[in-house]
C-alpha cells in the first residue's frame, strides 16, 4: 500500500481479486499486505489492481478515488535460466532429490 514500508515476511499473503469472487490463488493474483493494509482494503474501501504483464506493480485507489502505484524494490539477483548443453551428464532425471 502507498507509504508501508513492512517486509513480505511480517505480511499476509492476499488475493487480488478475492477468491470468493472467482479468481484463482495463482501468482499473478497475489500480493503481500501487512495485517493493516490487508484490512483496509478489505473493509475500508480501497481497492487494488495488478498488472498481469507487469507483476509485483500494484495500483490502489482510495476511497475518494485517488490511484496511486506501488512498484516493490526487486530483492536478490534476477538469474535467467541457462540451457541445457546436450551432455549425457546434464540428463534432467539426475536431478532427482537428493540432488
Amino acid at each position: 500500500m502507498p507509504g508501508c514500508h513492512r517486509t513480505a515476511q511480517t505480511s499476509h499473503v492476499d488475493h487480488t481479486i478475492p477468491y470468493a469472487d472467482g479468481d484463482t490463488t495463482a501468482h499473478h493474483n497475489l500480493g503481500s499486505l501487512c495485517q493493516v493494509c490487508h484490512l483496509l482494503n478489505t473493509f475500508a474501501n480501497w481497492t487494488v489492481t495488478q498488472d498481469p504483464h507487469r507483476p509485483g506493480r500494484f495500483d490502489w485507489t482510495s476511497p475518494l478515488g485517488y490511484t496511486h502505484t506501488v512498484t516493490p524494490d526487486p530483492v536478490g539477483p534476477i538469474i535467467q535460466a541457462e540451457p541445457l548443453s546436450g551432455n549425457a551428464d546434464d540428463d534432467p532425471a539426475d536431478d532427482i532429490p537428493p540432488f
